[in-house]
């Protein structure tokens, strides 16, 4: 996983007293035409941390980029921090809702075999192709926004596939099962960071390798 140089927070000033923590957080848009703005600013804080990387990111050029007055920037997103982590929780819940799209229709062990390892390769190829991503990986553990973001997404995968596997009769106890489902969805989401900086055909390779262990110990797939 590609290293990101600095924290991914900046430097601000203590609030004044009674500013909401809303405010702080930045505005949220109400109408088209602001939420086309946000809309710029994300896309152009995509194009510059793939080009320079997070630590390297401007508000000033940002504010170029997306063809913005610099007053909007910030009050949308009053930091660094708090822009990087929106870009984040936003590519995040994309991904979520593809995932569970394609596995809306499990019911059975055998669909689960043949879906899942598809849906699990097919959420590796969305985080390679998007180099902003693996850029804000590498500051997930120095920002504590991006920690809770990243937690929460872990928890909703952990808990999607737990129900789809207690309809498919994994042979493990409830507790057991969730208690492994934690500890390999941490194997699955770290192989994913690590094969995403790979050679396109190694990395695959790397993911369909941690799908199998996975499944074999979560008792849905014989082990060998």
């Amino acid at each position: 996983m590609p290293a990101v140089s600095g924290s991914l927070k900046t430097k601000t000033t203590t609030p004044r007293r009674g500013r909401s923590s809303a405010l702080r957080q930045g505005v949220r848009p109400q109408q088209a035409r602001s939420r086309a703005r946000v809309d710029r600013i994300l896309r152009a804080t995509r194009a510059l941390i793939r080009d320079e990387g997070v630590a390297a990111l401007k508000m000033s050029a940002l504010a170029r980029r997306a063809s913005v007055p610099i007053g909007s920037v910030y009050q949308y997103f009053p930091t660094k921090s708090v822009l990087v982590a929106r870009l984040y929780e936003d590519t995040l819940a994309g991904h979520k809702s593809v995932f569970r799209r394609a596995l809306s229709g499990i019911r059975t062990r055998e669909q689960f075999l043949r879906v899942f390892p598809v849906a699990v390769l097919e959420l590796y190829e969305a985080s390679r192709a998007k180099p902003h991503l693996r850029e804000i990986w590498g500051g997930v553990q120095s920002d504590r926004a991006l920690r809770h973001i990243h937690t929460r997404d872990d928890d909703g995968y952990v808990k999607l596939i737990y129900d789809l596997l207690r309809q498919c009769d994994t042979r493990l106890a409830p507790a057991r099962l969730l208690r492994r489902l934690r500890v390999v969805s941490q194997m699955w989401d770290g192989t994913i960071r690590v094969a995403s900086t790979l050679d396109e055909r190694v990395g695959r390779a790397l993911v369909k390798e941690s799908i199998s262990i996975g499944l074999r110990e979560l008792g849905i797939l014989a082990k060998a």
